[in-house]
């Protein structure tokens, strides 16, 4: 897997990520759902550098997970190592105005989630793998 480059991640995660996100738009979030990812955002707001890491890959595995799709999962699991490799690179390529934007667009993906504004969602999806 080597030869796999960062931009080739991070076009898969955008795309899997919008297949997700689609979906749970038609299914929606649980009472439940919705406190764990809010919890995670708020987590997220106060999170040191290396905390944030692990904050970030569970909003996304909790994505992936509330679609309950076996497969989506099964897709998550098997490229989960190059997703974090991913982030960490990004991570610590970020400054203080950059880690706020990442903030900002994880509270984005989900609100436009939960208020179902598809095209606002994919944009803000797009915004967050596309740098």
């Amino acid at each position: 897997l080597g030869t796999i480059t960062g931009q080739e991640v991070a076009e898969f995660r955008c795309m899997m990520e919008k297949a997700v996100c689609l979906n749970l738009l038609d299914q929606g979030l649980s009472e439940e759902q919705q406190t764990c990812f809010e919890e995670l955002l708020q987590g997220m707001e106060a999170a040191s550098t290396e905390e944030l890491l692990e904050f970030d890959k569970t909003f996304h595995a909790q994505l992936i997970h509330a679609t309950g799709n076996p497969l989506f999962i099964l897709l998550l699991e098997s490229v989960s190592e190059l997703y974090q490799e991913q982030i960490a690179r990004v991570l610590q390529q970020t400054d203080e105005s950059a880690r706020r934007e990442l903030l900002t667009q994880h509270r984005a993906i989900y609100d436009h989630l939960t208020q179902k504004h598809k095209e606002a969602m994919l944009e803000a999806i797009d915004r967050h793998y596309i740098r």
